[in-house]
C-alpha cells in the first residue's frame, strides 16, 4: 500500500505540463474549414436553399423575419464562459452520487442552475459556454414606484428565483422554464437558409449582456466578426471578477483605482476594452456599461476628479467620439462615486448641466455629457450598483469553485 501511495504522488506531483486554464480558451481557429453560411450574391444558391426551406420559404421575407423575432428576437440574451466542473442536467429519475455538487431544493431557479442544472466533480475542470434569456427582477422601491429591471442589479446567473412581472408590478414565479432558453439551436441546424436568416435574428435583435472579463478581453478571438458586427444592443458589467491563471479559481482584484495603472504603463484592460469596441461593434446604437467595483477609497474619503475620468470616464469618451452621434450610451457609476460627481458637477457647470430623469427608473435622475458643444454628441452617467453593500459575498455563481 505504501508504495502505491508513493507511486500516486509521484504521478500527481510530475504534472509540471499541464496548460493554463487561459491557455485553453475556446478560441476560434486561425482558418475555418469552410463557409458555413452562403453568400447572398449567389442569386441562384440562395433559390435552392429557398426552395429547400419548405412552406416557410413561400412567406414574403419580411413575415419570416417577424416570425422570427417572435421565437427566439427581441429579447436580452445573457452570454457566459466559465472556468469549472462541468455542468450536467441531472437524471429526474435517478440522482447518481455525491460527486454531483449540492442540489437546491427549490425548483423556480433561473434555467434551473444548481436545481435540475448541477456541476460533475467527477469530469476534470474546463471551459464551458452558456447562455440564456434573461428575466432579471426590478429593484426593490417604494409602494407606488415603478422600475425597468437595470443590468447592474442582474442575477440571473446566481441561481436566483425566476419570476415575472405582471401588468399591475407584482411579481409572479414561473411555472415552468422553458422560456429561460433561447431555443435557436434547433432552427440554425434545419437548413442553410434557416441557418443564414435565423442567425441574423439572434445578432442583430437580440440585447447581448456580457460580464465575463475572459470574454470581453477575447471578442475577437471567441467571436466571428461579422457576427459581432451585427449586433445593435449590448449591455457590460464591468468588475473584478477574474480567474486566476495559476490555480484555476475564481477571485477578486480589489485594487482600488489609483492603483490599477502600472507605471509607464497609460492604459488598462478598461481602456484596452473601449478601444476595441467601436471596432467589433460598429452597429451598437444602444450600449450600456455598469461598473461594478469601489471607485472610493477604502477609508470613505474623496478620490480627486482625475481619477474617474482618467480610469472611467476619458476611455468612455474617446470612444463615443469614435462611434460618432447617434448612439445611445449609458455609463452606471456606483452610487457614491455618482453622488459626488453630479455634485462637483453642478458646482462647475450650474444651470448650464442637463440632468433629469431616468426613464428607465423614475425615482433616479441621469446626467448628460456633452462631448461638443452643440450638444449632439455626448453619452448620459446614471447611478448604479450601490458598493457602500457589496454583493460579493452573497455572489451565489453556479461557476464560483
Amino acid at each position: 500500500m505504501a508504495s502505491i501511495k508513493k507511486w500516486f504522488r509521484k504521478r500527481v506531483s510530475g504534472k509540471k505540463d499541464e496548460p493554463s486554464p487561459l491557455s485553453q480558451l475556446p478560441l476560434l481557429p486561425a482558418q475555418r474549414p469552410h463557409c458555413l453560411t452562403p453568400s447572398a450574391s449567389s442569386e441562384d444558391l440562395t433559390s435552392y436553399y429557398l426552395f429547400n426551406y419548405g412552406s416557410f420559404g413561400c412567406l414574403p421575407p419580411e413575415i419570416r423575419r417577424e416570425i422570427l423575432i417572435l421565437a427566439f428576437g427581441a429579447r436580452t440574451i445573457h452570454v457566459d464562459l466559465s472556468f469549472g466542473y462541468p455542468l450536467i442536467r441531472e437524471n429526474k429519475l435517478k440522482r447518481p452520487g455525491n460527486h454531483l455538487a449540492p442540489r437546491r431544493t427549490d425548483k423556480d431557479t433561473h434555467y434551473g442552475i444548481g436545481s435540475d442544472l448541477v456541476t460533475n466533480n467527477l469530469m476534470p475542470r474546463r471551459w464551458q459556454w452558456l447562455s440564456c434569456v434573461c428575466h432579471r427582477s426590478p429593484p426593490t422601491l417604494p409602494e407606488g414606484c415603478k422600475a425597468t429591471p437595470l443590468p447592474y442589479d442582474d442575477e440571473c446567473l446566481r441561481a436566483t428565483s425566476c419570476s415575472y412581472t405582471l401588468e399591475d408590478g407584482t411579481r409572479k414565479k414561473r411555472e415552468n422554464l422553458d422560456s429561460c432558453f433561447i431555443g435557436v439551436l434547433g432552427w440554425l441546424l434545419a437548413c442553410h437558409m434557416a441557418y443564414t436568416e435565423g442567425i441574423d435574428v439572434l445578432f442583430a435583435t437580440n440585447t447581448f449582456h456580457f460580464s465575463r472579463l475572459e470574454i470581453l478581453e477575447n471578442l475577437p478571438g471567441l467571436f466571428l466578426r461579422q457576427r459581432l458586427a451585427r449586433i445593435t444592443s449590448l449591455e457590460i458589467n464591468w468588475h473584478s471578477q477574474k480567474l486566476n491563471d495559476r490555480t484555476g479559481h475564481y477571485v477578486y482584484y480589489l485594487v482600488w483605482p489609483w492603483q490599477q495603472i502600472p507605471v509607464g504603463e497609460p492604459y488598462t484592460p478598461f481602456h484596452n476594452l473601449c478601444r476595441l469596441i467601436p471596432d467589433v461593434f460598429p452597429h451598437a446604437h444602444h450600449l450600456y456599461i455598469s461598473f461594478q467595483d469601489f471607485l472610493l477609497e477604502p477609508r470613505g474619503e474623496i478620490f480627486e476628479t482625475f481619477v474617474v475620468e482618467s480610469i472611467t470616464l476619458r476611455p468612455i469618451e474617446e470612444m463615443v467620439r469614435v462611434l460618432g452621434s447617434g448612439r445611445q450610451v449609458k455609463v452606471a457609476l456606483p452610487k457614491e462615486a455618482f453622488g459626488i460627481m453630479l455634485t462637483r458637477n453642478r458646482e462647475s457647470h450650474g444651470n448650464d448641466l442637463i440632468i433629469e430623469t431616468d426613464k428607465d427608473n423614475r425615482h433616479q435622475v441621469r446626467v448628460w455629457k456633452a462631448l461638443e458643444p452643440t450638444g449632439d454628441l455626448g453619452y448620459w452617467i446614471a447611478p448604479g450598483l450601490d458598493t457602500f453593500f457589496p454583493r460579493y459575498q452573497a455572489d451565489e455563481h453556479i461557476f464560483r469553485l
